[in-house]
C-alpha cells in the first residue's frame, strides 16, 4: 500500500538539474539534505529552522517555514524552492505555487522511511544520488545499532516525558504524533502522556501523576530554565523519579526533532541515554 509519502514522491519533479540553480530550502531538515549532498553553493536562501551545519545559520533568511512571505521568496529569484508539507501559511504557498516557481514539496513524516525516502528524492533530484546512497546506508547503520541497544533493554522500556518550554508556571509536554512521540518510541522509550495529541500544558499534578522515569528536553529548554541546576530544583520536577534518578536528558533541537540525514545517529544517541548513560 503507497503511503502519503510515497504518494507524493510520486509526483516529485523530474526536471533535469542545472549547476545554474538558484536553491531556496525551507525547513531545517531538507536544508541538512542540501548541504550532505554538498550542494550549498547553490542555496540563496533558507529559513529560520534552517541553523544546521553552522554555515547554514549564515545563510540569508526569508523567515519562519509556518510564516512564510511569498514576496520574500521572490525577492531571492529562486529557480527551485525545496519545503516539505509543514511549510505556510497555505495562502502563501498557493500564491507562490501561481508565479510557476519550481517547488518540490515532500512531507513531513516523522519516519525512518520518511527520511529515508525524502533523501533519496532529493539526491534524484539535484543529480547526486551516491552521494544519497551513502547518506541512507549511514542512517540505516546508525539504526542497527540502536535497535541493538534496545534489543537487550527490552525489558526495561523507560517512561519519558518531553518538555518543550515553560509557560504560565506550567510545563508544555508532547502527547503523541509529535516528532519527540516519534522519537521516543524509535528509541525504546515510552511517552509518559499518550491521552492526547500535539503539545499541551501540564499541571503540577498532572506532571506528578505522570510520574516520568526519564524527562527529555532540548538545550534551549534546559537553559531557560537555568541549566542543570534549575531542573534539579525545580519544585514539581524535583519530586518525579527521572529527576531524582539523574534521568534527565538534553539534546540540540535540530539534531534530536529534526528527523533529517543524522536521525539514525540522533536515535542511537538517545537510545545510548535512555539504556546505557
Amino acid at each position: 500500500m503507497k503511503t502519503l509519502l510515497g504518494i507524493f514522491l510520486a509526483a516529485f519533479s523530474t526536471m533535469a538539474f542545472s549547476a545554474e540553480e538558484r536553491i531556496i530550502s525551507l525547513g531545517g531538515n531538507v536544508t541538512e539534505i542540501v548541504y550532505e549532498l554538498n550542494k550549498e553553493d547553490l542555496l540563496v536562501a533558507t529559513d529560520t529552522t534552517s541553523n544546521y551545519p553552522a554555515a547554514a545559520a549564515k545563510t540569508p533568511k526569508v523567515g519562519y517555514m509556518r510564516q512564510l512571505s511569498a514576496e520574500g521568496i521572490l525577492s531571492m529569484e529562486p529557480t527551485v524552492i525545496f519545503m516539505t508539507t509543514e511549510a505556510g501559511p497555505p495562502v502563501v504557498i498557493k500564491q507562490l505555487k501561481e508565479t510557476g516557481v519550481n517547488m518540490q514539496i515532500v512531507p513531513s513524516e516523522f519516519s525512518i522511511e520518511g527520511t529515508i525516502e525524502k533523501v533519496a528524492t532529493m539526491s534524484k533530484y539535484l543529480g547526486e544520488e551516491e552521494k544519497g546512497q551513502k547518506i541512507i546506508k549511514k542512517i540505516k547503520s546508525d539504526m542497527a545499532e540502536a535497535n541493538a541497544i534496545i534489543s537487550k533493554n527490552q525489558d526495561k522500556k523507560p517512561k519519558v516525558l518531553f518538555i518543550l518550554s515553560p509557560r504560565n508556571g506550567s510545563l508544555m509536554v508532547s502527547g503523541v504524533n509529535t516528532q519527540a512521540d516519534s522519537m521516543i518510541k524509535l528509541a525504546g522509550g515510552e511517552n509518559a502522556m499518550t491521552s492526547f495529541e500535539g503539545f499541551k500544558p501540564l499541571t503540577p499534578e498532572q506532571i506528578l501523576a505522570v510520574n516520568p522515569e526519564v524527562i527529555l528536553m532540548m538545550n534551549h529548554t534546559r537553559r531557560v530554565n537555568g541549566g542543570k541546576k534549575g531542573i534539579m530544583e525545580h519544585p514539581v520536577l524535583k519530586l518525579t523519579p527521572a529527576v531524582k534518578n539523574n534521568k534527565v536528558i538534553t539534546m540540540d533541537g535540530s539534531y534530536l526533532l529534526g528527523f533529517g540525514p543524522r536521525v539514525g545517529q540522533a536515535v542511537k544517541d538517545l537510545a545510548e541515554h535512555l539504556y546505557v548513560n
